[in-house]
């Protein structure tokens, strides 16, 4: 299994985000969480500001891409749970992205 998150300017105010699970196989379940990310320069930690998660089955393959609406002059991230298999508990793997500082 191979998971990718991507986080990219949208337009001022905006950023686009994409996240991608893909299994070696067809498999029962897969799915993605994900969370969106904003650092707070005050305490120097990252802060979630969205969340979701999206699960298909008989598949090996799924993605998404949202646009949101985010504060300018601040940087976000995004980080991904990939989640795939026929039988619980299932295989799992983590990515992230850059960061990026809307504008």
């Amino acid at each position: 299994m191979e998971g990718i998150c991507k986080i990219s300017g949208a337009g001022p105010g905006r950023i686009y985000v994409y996240g991608m699970t893909i299994a070696d196989r067809k498999v029962d379940f897969l799915s993605i969480i994900a969370y969106v990310e904003q650092y707070d320069e005050t305490s120097g930690q990252w802060t979630r500001v969205n969340c979701w998660r999206r699960d298909t089955y008989e598949t090996e393959y799924l993605d998404w891409r949202k646009i949101l609406s985010v504060e300018r002059g601040h940087s976000y991230r995004i980080h991904c749970e990939h989640l795939a298999g026929d039988a619980y508990p299932y295989e799992s793997s983590f990515s992230e992205s850059e960061v990026f500082e809307a504008r």
